[in-house]
């Protein structure tokens, strides 16, 4: 827009000049010849030559055209000169505008660029910081992984010491039952055989219900884990119950029954006394439970408290299957053993009366297994060369089936 108004009065100007020339020109011959005339008539009235007078004149014509022709020529080239200084200051004022404007572009993008370098310094030293951050952190974890495997390798050392005394503590316990209740046995006058078989009769019919996956809310491995220990205890009551009746050959009377059968709930207490919190709670309740319930009945005519069906805790239900059976197939002062296939037709017919239905049938079940079992066991006995018999105290399992 500048450059065109500028155009525009570039040719205004030049219009006026020109213009300007073609006036003096026209009055310059205007002057000239009205000049001319009147030296014409003032020559012929002082009887000048014309002729010599028209020389004369256009002489001096033609030398002042020539001095008005150099002064104009001298006036436009001063024109132009001025017109070329004021368009060369023009210009001058624009190159300093345009230095001006390069030179703030140059600073401004020094300036950028002192930025960019200085953004570029900080980046580098974030990324220094961030770098040694995290190799501090990398061997802050080595540290960590060190200590880590460190503290692994403790609890493993002291996990297994702990384990190891565990086991100890374990063996100690069953070691500690199984001492009792052959004491118990012994002074029982039996061939202390029976805790032996009762355990393995129970253990059958725990493993059974564990690999079928039934009574999955109790049986666990913990169950079949302890249950043998507890059924090892069953009889500890009798040692609580006087040697007059415990060893009577014979049968009991109705008073001695009475009392012998106080050995369930006199077991149980002791048990709470030896064992306490000495043993975990998971043990204590078994021991307790089959000690004190393994002589109820499905159908509520056991003792002590005449509970039946679902009352009775498993574990004692499984315990009068076992201790029954060992008793019936055993040898008695006042009668030879019973013939096993009798005892299991016993076992089938007082399931749910004297014992749990399913129980029953699943150790019924297992008649190869058990026979196998006796044989080997019969086999044991042989070579120890011990008497079997029993007393008033064994034969009163019997009396009750």
């Amino acid at each position: 827009m500048k450059k065109k108004q500028h155009v525009l009065e570039k040719n205004r100007r030049f219009k006026i000049f020109a213009a300007v020339q073609i006036f003096i020109l026209v009055a310059i011959v205007l002057v000239i010849a009205h000049s001319f005339h009147s030296f014409l008539l003032l020559s012929e009235r002082h009887g000048i030559d014309p002729a010599d007078f028209s020389i004369r004149f256009i002489t001096l014509i033609v030398l002042l055209v020539a001095m008005i022709l150099i002064c104009l020529m001298m006036f436009q080239q001063n024109y132009k000169t001025s017109k070329y200084t004021k368009n060369l200051e023009e210009n001058t004022e624009g190159l300093e505008q345009q230095v001006i404007d390069q030179w703030n572009l140059l600073d401004k993008n020094t300036r950028y660029t002192e930025n960019l370098e200085r953004s570029r310094n900080e980046l580098e030293q974030q990324i220094v910081d961030q770098w040694n951050q995290l190799d501090k952190n990398t061997r802050y974890t080595e540290d960590l992984e060190k200590s880590k495997s460190e503290l692994e390798r403790q609890v493993i050392e002291q996990w297994n010491q702990l384990d190891k005394k565990n086991r100890a503590l374990l063996a100690m316990q069953e070691s500690v039952i199984e001492g009792m209740a052959t004491i118990i046995e012994y002074r029982d006058v039996n061939t202390g055989m029976h805790v032996q078989k009762t355990k393995r009769y129970v253990k059958m019919i725990t493993d059974y219900l564990y690999d079928n996956e039934l009574h999955t809310d109790e049986v666990n491995e913990r169950f079949v884990s302890i249950i043998g220990n507890a059924a090892a205890m069953h009889d500890i009551g009798k040692i609580a119950i006087s040697d007059r009746i415990l060893n009577k050959p014979g049968k009991f009377t109705d008073e001695e029954y009475e009392i012998m059968k106080n050995h369930t709930v006199l077991g149980a207490g002791i048990v709470r006394q030896i064992f306490g919190n000495r043993i975990d709670e998971d043990m204590l309740r078994m021991c307790t439970d089959v000690v004190q319930y393994h002589h109820e009945k499905w159908n509520g005519t056991g003792y002590p408290f005449g509970l039946s069906g679902t009352e009775i805790p498993l574990s004692a239900r499984i315990m009068a299957i076992a201790d029954v059976f060992d008793a019936c197939v055993s040898r008695r002062v006042y009668k030879d053993k019973i013939p096993v296939e009798e005892v299991f037709d016993i076992i089938k017919k007082d399931a749910g009366t004297h014992f749990d239905p399913e129980l029953a049938e699943i150790f019924v079940g297992m008649k190869d297994e058990i026979k196998e079992y006796l044989t080997e066991m019969a086999e044991k006995e042989k070579a120890q060369k011990r008497p079997e018999f029993t007393t008033a105290a064994e034969s009163s399992t019997i009396q009750e089936i």
